[in-house]
């Protein structure tokens, strides 16, 4: 017989029967035949049944659960368990996650391979994502208590990364990148149109480009300049006046006002002169502010 001793998982301490000699002796089970035995000062006796002080009769069943061995203990009167006790040559095994957190923990005959829980998942994080792989060590047959640590494989995360022009719709650029990855703007260097006050050019993006952590945008930024425009200041007639300045070049804006002989543009002054016997007459109608290239004239006339 291939007899092994039946531990009390509840108490922890090997099986004991006592029989009508007065003996208390240990439990053991053929696992091939399925039957209980004691051993009483000098054989070997089949267990089968037990009898209590109520008078109820008890049969002992084994069983087999997750490939462990146990022997449950059931009142023939009340089909109820009452005691749970399990073959005492076993190993322990235990199943934990990448972080320690255990899974499973059971126990087998020695020579046995344990049973593996469910593949488990490991969630992802910005980086990476993990894709369960396989339990370390490989599982087999064991001899001794074994660990195994569940061991992910690691996919790098990527994340779209969005170029837009400063109307933060028009799409200039679209890539997709690593975690950690440093983007490149690959297209054209952006343009905006001027416009008769401004000139735009291009002076980078907003937020400041970074390296790749999560899916981003980013901004066409544009610096502007205020344009300039030119004021050319003639006369209808060079035999009748004259004036002091030629030409004022200002920022688009720029006031203009006239009292009687005297033009402003912004900080400059022009004073039409007219000749002997001629008077000055008037500038013309005049814009309130520069806005493009523009022609004043001083009208002289006869002098009355």
């Amino acid at each position: 017989m291939q007899l092994k001793r039946l531990w009390d998982i509840t108490n922890k301490k090997m099986v004991f029967v006592k029989w009508p000699t007065g003996h208390e002796c240990q439990l053991w089970v053929d696992e091939a035949t399925e039957k209980m035995y004691y051993y009483d000062m000098s054989q070997w006796i089949e267990y089968t049944q037990s009898a209590w002080n109520d008078g109820r009769t008890y049969w002992p069943t084994w069983k087999t659960v997750e490939s462990d061995d146990e022997m449950w203990v059931y009142d023939t009167n009340e089909p109820t368990d009452l005691f749970v006790w399990e073959s005492g040559d076993k190993v322990s095994y235990v199943f934990k996650d990448w972080d320690w957190t255990v899974l499973k923990e059971w126990k087998v005959k020695e020579w046995s391979k344990p049973t593996a829980p469910a593949d488990p998942t490991r969630a992802a994080t910005a980086q990476y994502t993990y894709t369960f792989a396989w339990w370390n060590p490989e599982v087999a047959k064991i001899t001794k208590k074994t660990v195994y640590t569940a061991t992910y494989t690691s996919t790098v995360n990527q994340y779209t990364i969005t170029f837009v022009d400063e109307d933060g719709t028009t799409e200039l650029d679209e890539q997709t990148l690593d975690y950690w990855a440093t983007p490149v703007y690959a297209g054209e260097t952006p343009t905006k149109e001027s416009t008769a006050q401004y000139t735009y050019t291009f002076s980078g993006w907003t937020p400041e480009i970074a390296t790749v952590t999560a899916d981003a945008t980013y901004t066409a930024t544009y610096s502007s300049e205020v344009n300039e425009y030119t004021a050319t200041i003639t006369v209808n007639d060079d035999t009748m006046g004259s004036v002091d300045v030629s030409e004022v070049t200002a920022d688009y804006g720029t006031s203009i006002s006239a009292e009687a002989n005297v033009l402003t543009i912004g900080n400059t002054t022009i004073t039409a002169t007219a000749e002997t016997w001629y008077e000055f007459s008037s500038w013309g109608t005049l814009p309130e502010t520069l806005t493009e290239d523009v022609t004043i004239t001083a009208t002289f006339q006869a002098a009355l």
